[in-house]
């Protein structure tokens, strides 16, 4: 019998299949747009969980649970792998945010995400015609994002960061929703 955790997987995989094999257009850019700014929503939300919140009470940083739960993070968004062909000096949590948050190679990074919103939204503007407030916000976020240094944001904050990050990325789902009339 399967499990509920099973059943999701098999149907997110056959979901992903008909995606990949259906008519590039419209319909699957908006899939890719969707996918591209919740994957963003996702990843800031688990870096923050993990960096603010998971060390149980006297539990010390880089002690084996905290080593645990980054390598927990970097399994959960398939990053394992990815992680050690980058990144030769054991487990570091300052390389596992460096890679989720700027390394654009990786396609669960904000990076990454952030890159795809951009160019799904130039898509769709050049079928549709439609530029708008999205299209600015999406090109702005991607400007500074090249510019973020994973070591700047955690010596400022990258609680603050994430939080910020989360907001705007929240501010440009409903601005995508305008833009297309979705609202």
């Amino acid at each position: 019998q399967m499990n509920l955790v099973e059943a999701v997987k098999t149907e997110t995989r056959g979901f992903e299949g008909a995606v990949h094999r259906m008519l590039r257009n419209q319909t699957t850019w908006f899939i890719r747009l969707g996918q591209s700014v919740e994957r963003a929503d996702n990843t800031a939300r688990l870096l923050d969980v993990k960096y603010h919140i998971l060390l149980p009470e006297g539990e010390r940083l880089g002690g084996a649970i905290d080593r645990d739960q980054w390598t927990t993070i970097l399994q959960t968004v398939s990053a394992v792998t990815a992680y050690r062909w980058l990144y030769n000096d054991g487990l570091r949590p300052a390389d596992v945010i460096d890679l989720l948050l700027a390394r654009a190679e990786l396609p669960r990074s904000l990076a990454a995400s952030v890159e795809e919103t951009v160019d799904v939204l130039n898509l769709l503007a050049k079928r549709t015609g439609n530029h708008g407030e999205a299209d600015r916000m999406a090109r702005m976020r991607a400007s500074r994002m090249t510019k973020t240094r994973s070591g700047e944001v955690i010596a400022s904050g990258l609680h603050q960061y994430l939080q910020a990050f989360i907001a705007e990325n929240a501010l440009l789902h409903g601005a995508i929703g305008r833009q297309f009339k979705f609202q």
